[in-house]
C-alpha cells in the first residue's frame, strides 16, 4: 500500500498551517487493505487542510470532509460512484470552491465515525481514515474508472536478483544471554541507529514475509519489534524498530552479517534455555538446575578422607580372629576367610572416620553456640552499659537545669532587691527635700469632723491600689526586669512597685514602658487603658 501508519492524532475542527500559497495538487489516491483505509493528497508544495466527519443519513455510515486551502486543484471535478460493494468506500466527491486556491474533497464511508489520524511531510498527506483491515484495492484520481481487486501484495518491487526477503525473526536464551536474529533469504544492506529507547535498523532493498507488523518477544529484555515496509526510489526497503528495556540498553551488542542481523542482551530471569520465532512461536523451555547452599563443608570432607585412604592401620587393633581362622597361619586362611577378613577391616575404618565426624560435627556445634552465647551476653552488657548512661546523662541535664532555675531566681531576688532598696533611697531623699523646701507659708488647720478635702469614698484598707490614687514617680527598665514605681497621692508614706500582670483594683498592668505605665481597667463591664506618664522632671 502506498501510505504509512500515522503516530499523529487529528483534532476534528481544528486547522493545521504548512506552507505556502502557491502548491498545485497533482495527485489524490485511496488504497485499502489490512492496515485500513487511507487516502493520500500529493502537492508540489506545502498546504493546509481542514478535516471533519458526521455520521451519514444511513446507519453505520459517515461522511468525511477534506477542506484544502492555499493549493490549487490540478485534477478534474468529479464524482466517482463506482467502487466495489463488499469496499469501505461508496462515493467520493472532488469540488473547488469559488475562493481560489482552494477545495472540498466529500468521502462517503460504509463504517461508523472512523478514528482519523493524519501525517504530514513538505507538501504530502496521508490520512488514515480506519485501522480496520477491507478488502485490498487502490484508486487514483488521474484514472477514475472501476476498480479491480489487486494482489494482497502490491507494491513497488526492485529489481528481481536484487530484492531480499525477511524469512524470520528468532530470539535463543541460553544461561543468561538472549540472542535474536533476523534472518533474509539473500544478502542485504544494514544501516543501524542507536537511541535512548530502541535501535532502528534499516535493511536496504529488502520486503518482509513474516505477515506481521508489531513482534512481542515473552520473557525478555525486547518489550517489542515494530517492522515497516518503506517505499524509497521505486523499491521497497524494510525498517525494524527494536525497543530495549533501559536497564539492558547498556549492555546490547549488535552483529552484522551479508544475510542476518544477529542482537545480544542479557537476560534478567533465572538461566534457562528456551526459543521463540516470529513464526513458530515460542518452543519448550529448560531451567538449569540450581544447587542448593548446604552449610557442608565438603571440600574438607574430601581432603580428610583422601588422608584416611593413604594411613595405615594396625589391623590387630581393630578386631581379632578367633576359633579356628586364629591358629591358623595367614597363608592357610582360604580365599573366603581373608574376603571376609579385608570386609571387616573396611567396615572398622569407616566405623572409624564416622565417629570422627561426628565429634567433629559435635564440636564445631558446640562452638557455635557457645559463639552465640557469648554475643548474646555481650549484646545485653552493652544494653545495660547505655541504659546506664542515657540515665546519668538525663540526671546530669536536670541538676544542670535545677542549678540554672536557682540562678535566675537568686539574680532576680537580688534585682527587686536592689530596686526595692534604691526606690527607699529615692523617696526618702524626695521626703528630704520636701522638708528642705521653703516656699509658701502652708495652712495649717485642726479638722473638726470629716475632712472636707478628702473623697466621700476612699478604700485605704484595699490590698491592691487604684490607678485614680497613684502618681508614677520613676521607672525601671531593661533587658532583665521592668517596674513602676508609684505612691499614693492621698498618702505619701504609701508606695507600690508593679510589674507587668500586677493586679490593681478593677484591672492590671498592660505594660511598663521607658516614660509611662499602661494599665487595663474593667469597670461597669467596659474595659479600658489608662495610662500614667512619667514627667520629665521625675526620670
Amino acid at each position: 500500500m502506498p501510505w504509512q501508519r500515522c503516530g499523529i492524532m487529528l483534532l476534528c475542527g481544528m486547522a493545521i498551517q504548512c506552507g505556502a500559497a502557491s502548491a498545485v495538487l497533482n495527485n489524490m489516491e485511496l488504497a485499502g487493505g489490512d492496515q485500513g483505509l487511507a487516502i493520500t493528497l500529493t502537492a508540489d508544495a506545502p498546504f493546509t487542510t481542514y478535516i471533519t466527519h458526521k455520521a451519514g443519513s444511513k446507519n453505520a455510515t459517515s461522511l468525511v470532509s477534506i477542506r484544502c486551502q492555499k493549493v490549487i486543484y490540478g485534477l478534474d471535478d468529479f464524482t466517482f460512484t463506482n467502487f466495489p460493494e463488499t469496499g469501505p468506500v461508496r462515493k467520493i466527491t472532488v469540488v473547488e470552491n469559488a475562493a481560489p486556491g482552494s477545495f472540498e474533497i466529500v468521502l462517503e464511508l460504509s463504517i461508523g465515525l472512523p478514528d482519523i489520524q493524519t501525517r504530514q511531510k513538505g507538501g504530502k498527506w496521508i490520512v488514515l481514515l480506519t485501522r480496520n483491515p477491507c478488502e485490498a484495492f487502490s484508486w487514483s484520481a488521474h484514472t477514475p474508472k472501476p476498480l479491480e481487486k489487486v494482489r494482497e501484495t502490491a507494491q513497488p518491487q526492485a529489481e528481481p536478483n536484487g530484492q531480499a526477503s525477511l524469512l524470520d525473526v528468532s530470539m535463543m536464551v541460553r544461561d543468561r544471554v538472549e540472542r535474536y536474529t533476523f534472518t533474509f533469504d539473500r544478502p542485504t544492506t544494514i544501516r543501524l541507529k542507536r537511541e535512548p529507547d530502541r535501535i532502528v535498523v534499516i535493511f536496504v532493498n529488502a520486503s518482509s514475509s513474516i505477515g506481521v507488523s508489531k513482534l512481542s518477544v515473552p520473557g525478555s529484555n525486547i518489550s517489542a519489534i515494530e517492522i515497516k515496509q518503506i517505499a524509497h526510489g521505486g523499491a521497497l526497503w524494510l525498517g525494524a524498530s527494536i525497543y530495549v528495556k533501559k536497564s539492558a540498553m547498556a549492555g546490547v551488542l549488535l552483529q552484522a552479517f551479508p544475510d542476518k542481523l544477529v542482537l545480544f542482551a542479557s537476560s534478567d530471569t533465572l538461566p534457562r534455555i528456551s526459543t521463540w520465532s516470529a513464526k513458530k512461536g515460542s518452543g519448550p523451555a529448560f531451567s538449569f538446575v540450581q544447587m542448593p547452599k548446604l552449610g557442608v563443608d565438603y571440600k574438607g570432607m574430601e581432603q580428610k578422607a583422601n588422608a584416611d585412604i593413604k594411613s595405615s592401620v594396625n589391623h590387630t587393633s581393630v578386631f581379632t580372629l578367633q576359633d579356628e581362622m586364629q591358629k591358623k597361619p595367614d597363608q592357610e586362611l582360604g580365599p573366603v576367610a581373608k574376603s571376609n577378613v579385608n570386609m571387616r577391616q573396611f567396615q572398622a575404618k569407616q566405623l572409624e572416620k564416622l565417629a570422627v565426624q561426628q565429634k567433629a560435627a559435635q564440636m564445631a556445634l558446640s562452638k557455635e553456640n557457645a559463639i552465640a552465647e557469648q554475643k548474646t551476653q555481650r549484646q545485653k552488657l552493652l544494653e545495660v552499659q547505655q541504659s546506664k548512661k542515657e540515665t546519668e546523662r538525663i540526671a546530669k541535664e536536670k541538676l544542670v537545669a535545677e542549678a540554672a532555675a536557682k540562678k535566675k531566681a537568686d539574680e532576680a531576688r537580688a534585682r527587686a532587691l536592689d530596686s526595692a532598696q534604691h526606690y527607699a533611697a529615692h523617696v526618702k531623699d524626695s521626703i528630704e527635700h520636701v522638708k528642705q523646701y521653703v516656699g509658701p507659708k502652708t495652712v495649717v488647720y485642726h479638722v473638726y469632723g470629716r475632712d472636707p478635702f478628702l473623697p466621700l469614698s476612699r478604700d485605704t484598707d484595699s490590698p491592691v491600689p487604684a490607678v485614680e490614687n497613684l502618681n508614677v514617680v520613676g521607672i525601671l527598665y531593661d533587658q532583665v526586669d521592668r517596674i513602676g514605681l508609684f505612691e499614693d497621692k492621698q498618702d505619701k508614706t504609701r508606695a507600690y512597685a508593679l510589674r507587668e500582670n500586677d493586679p490593681v483594683k478593677n484591672g492590671y498592668v498592660l505594660r511598663v514602658q521607658p516614660d509611662k505605665v499602661l494599665f487595663l481597667l474593667n469597670e461597669f463591664g467596659i474595659s479600658r487603658t489608662y495610662a500614667l506618664k512619667l514627667t520629665k522632671d521625675k526620670q
